[in-house]
């Protein structure tokens, strides 16, 4: 594994977190929601760090983790609003027809929302010094453990939680499956980024990620419908709101038939095999399994 030692994993937790703050260290005339979405993508990536290494003594202990949430949940409201943005611009610049007009009324509306959440909901000096604070409490963490039976504990969970979410899916049981998908897939991700990259890891890697990006965008497309739903006149009335979700739930169903493509070929082992090749993979170097 490329971090095999505790203080090689410690060590990367505490780099997340530090280019996470460095995005609001930045000067003022940086693109902020790009700065908003590196520091988001450090702070899912700290994230699974930190699920990995809550057996460590300490982890838990003295509000620790407190400060990441907070700084999660100040920077949620202006990536949600860029991210609906940038869809449903792309949705746009691939429209044709009648539905042209309609999207370019919605990605105005979007564009607007978006432009506030930056300006109002964005209190830049207070994440920065949250994830300061984070940086500080990670530096202080213990570091003799087993960084190497620790990821591949959490990795082997993550796989079961992931299979069990597509499962859901695949039944159509939960509506809420495909947002516990999403979450587990990016989860996932993380963790087998850490083992040493191999021929098949990388594939491996290569389909979680479109996965990820799939389910994603699938994911903000439902927020954009129910966005829209809540409140027709961001696509000018009542018809033109019908007309633009039509839209999202058009490119929603081809993207959940491609997710559930790729679902089948990366969760096709039962969780107990997957868990007793990771474990095999661990001891002889060859990380193919995750």
């Amino acid at each position: 594994m490329e971090t095999s030692t505790g203080s090689g994993l410690k060590t990367r937790l505490v780099n997340e977190l530090a280019a996470a703050r460095a995005e609001f260290d930045a000067p003022d005339d940086v693109d902020r929601s790009m700065a908003v979405h590196r520091a988001r993508r450090a702070l899912k990536r700290a994230r699974s760090l930190y699920r990995v290494l809550q057996p460590v003594a300490g982890l838990g202990r003295d509000g620790r983790l407190q400060p990441v949430k907070e700084a999660f949940k100040l920077l949620s409201v202006a990536r949600d609003a860029d991210a609906m943005l940038a869809t449903v611009e792309r949705l746009w610049q691939r429209a044709k027809g009648g539905s042209v007009d309609v999207l370019a009324a919605t990605v105005a509306s979007f564009a607007s929302l978006a432009r506030r959440a930056h300006e109002a909901e964005l209190p830049i000096a207070r994440i920065a010094e949250l994830l300061r604070a984070a940086e500080r409490k990670a530096v202080q963490l213990p570091a003799d453990f087993d960084a190497e039976a620790l990821v591949a504990d959490e990795l082997a969970s993550a796989y079961k939680q992931g299979r069990a979410a597509f499962r859901a899916v695949e039944a159509k049981a939960d509506p809420g499956a495909w947002h516990a998908w999403r979450k587990a897939v990016k989860h996932r991700l993380h963790l087998t980024a850490l083992w040493t990259p191999t021929t098949e890891l990388r594939q491996i890697l290569a389909d979680l990620d479109a996965l990820a990006e799939i389910l994603g965008e699938c994911n903000d497309l439902a927020n954009l419908t129910h966005a829209v739903e809540r409140e027709p006149a961001i696509a000018g009335d009542g018809k033109a709101a019908r007309r633009v979700i039509a839209v999202f739930t058009k490119r929603q169903r081809r993207l959940r038939k491609r997710a559930m493509a790729l679902g089948a070929a990366l969760y096709c082992q039962r969780p107990r095999h997957f868990a007793h090749r990771l474990t095999g993979a661990a001891s002889d170097g060859d990380h193919a399994a995750a």
